[in-house]
Parts: C-alpha cells; structure tokens; sequence
C-alpha cells in the first residue's frame, strides 16, 4: 500500500493539518496505514484533524489511564510522561482550545511513541477497541484491568 496515490495524498493531508515536515509526515502516514488505507483518515473528524471535544476527552482519559497503569507496574518514566500528555490534552479542553496531534507532538519531553499510541487508539476505535500497548498493559497492572475502557472514536 505504500508509494500508492492514496498514500501520498493521506501523508500530504498530515503535512498540511498538522504543519510538520515530510519526514514527519511519512512516519505518521505510516503509522496510520498499519491496518490498511481507510477514507476516514481523511475526514474532516479524523485524528490528524481538530478533535471534537468527545474524542478529545476519550483520547485525554486513554493517555491518563495509561499513567496510571505504568504507575502501578513500576515504569515511572512512562507513567510521568503519559500524565504529562493527558495533562496537555485536559488543559487544552478546559481552555476551549482547538486540540490536534501537533499540539501533544510540539510540548516539550513528548516523543513519537507517544504520538503513536494517540493513533492507535483512533485505529483501536475502528477495530477491536484496544491498543496493543493497553492489551500489554492489563497482564502488568491488575488494577489497570479492572478500568479499562475501549477505545472510541466518534463522528
């Protein structure tokens, strides 16, 4: 599917949204067509777009979930870092910002796995509604298993 013109248009798509370079853009256009090319990532409502305040919140609560989750088995690294994304996301909302991947992509300690898993969570909430991070996660953190929710994306 790569280097076909529905590629091409989906990594130009995210060049323009989310003003990032081409490198950039091809990584996550990449990242996005892990489960095959799907029109939806072109809407106007898709991860790579504004978030309404519904997927914003959802994606806000997945990133906190995790925190709490890497807390419990022991990561601190991953859990500060995940607390620092979902704390972006909420301060965000309360201000009535417009909330997209750039604005958790620009913020400082934020790295590209993070960025990952934002996207697939939109793809979790196509498919089965678990990310593989949080599927690897509910073995670790028995606490984490009993308050996981799936992943949600709305239109």
């Amino acid at each position: 599917m790569l280097f076909s013109s529905d590629f091409s248009k989906l990594m130009w798509f995210i060049k323009r949204k989310l003003n990032v370079t081409q490198k950039e853009a091809y990584r996550l256009a990449v990242e996005s067509l892990k489960l095959g090319y799907d029109a939806r990532l072109l809407s106007a409502q898709s991860i790579f777009d504004v978030w309404s305040p519904v997927n914003a919140r959802a994606i806000a609560g997945h990133l906190w979930g995790l925190h709490k989750a890497y807390k419990e088995s022991g990561d601190k690294g991953r859990s500060i870092a995940f607390y620092r994304a979902s704390s972006i996301v909420f301060e965000a909302l309360k201000a009535g910002e417009a909330i997209n991947p750039a604005c958790v992509m620009n913020t400082k300690y934020v790295r590209s796995s993070l960025v990952n898993e934002i996207i697939d969570f939109y793809l979790a909430g196509h498919t089965n509604g678990y990310t593989p991070r949080t599927l690897a996660l509910v073995e670790q953190a028995p606490e984490y298993r009993n308050n996981v929710h799936r992943a949600l994306w709305h239109y």
